[in-house]
């Protein structure tokens, strides 16, 4: 099988869904991740990279917080088909997260972040990156 390799638009058009289009099949991308159905692999600059356009401030930034950011973007880098060279680092983040939803029930959510249990992690992602730009 084959690995696609994930790139920064395709995680920002699922977790945002402003190109309803384009989310649509972004969200059966992962779906497809989620149940084996396809394999793929994304890099460390990628999740640096969508963790500072979601957190970009300003008229034309998404303006997520960090806990925003790591509630909706943890659980896809934790889905079993994606291979990603720090994984366990992201494994280590989502540990004190009670529960989870699945990619195909989080794409329903208008606002993804206030659907999920928020855990009292400290925000590894954004701090870790955010650090280094």
């Amino acid at each position: 099988m084959t690995m696609r390799f994930l790139d920064t638009n395709i995680l920002l058009r699922h977790l945002t869904r402003d190109d309803p289009k384009k989310a649509e099949a972004c969200t059966r991308l992962f779906q497809d991740i989620e149940t084996g159905k396809l394999s793929a692999w994304t890099s460390d600059l990628v999740v640096a990279e969508v963790v500072f356009v979601l957190s970009s401030k300003g008229p034309n930034g998404y303006n997520y917080t960090r806990e925003e950011i790591r509630t909706g973007l943890v659980p896809l880098l934790a889905l079993p088909g994606l291979a990603l060279p720090s994984k366990r680092f992201y494994r280590a983040s989502s540990s004190c997260t009670r529960r989870t939803r699945s990619t195909s029930s989080m794409a329903t959510m208008p606002r993804w972040s206030k659907a999920m249990n928020r855990g009292n992690c400290i925000a590894m992602i954004a701090t870790s990156t955010r650090s280094r730009m």
